[in-house]
């Protein structure tokens, strides 16, 4: 099984989880855990569209 983070997004629904793979490409660009409010909304778009 292959190492992944859990991100919680959820303006409407705090339980909303992604998975993402250690090569996603915005990693980078996500904010410390636990700071998913801290999400403009340009990269929430770009992430929800992944």
């Amino acid at each position: 099984m292959s190492r992944v983070d859990l991100i919680g997004c959820g303006a409407i629904n705090i339980d909303l989880i992604y998975r993402l793979p250690e090569d996603f490409p915005l990693w980078q660009e996500l904010p410390s855990r636990g700071a998913e409010e801290a999400l403009s909304p340009e990269l929430r778009e770009r992430l929800d569209s992944v």
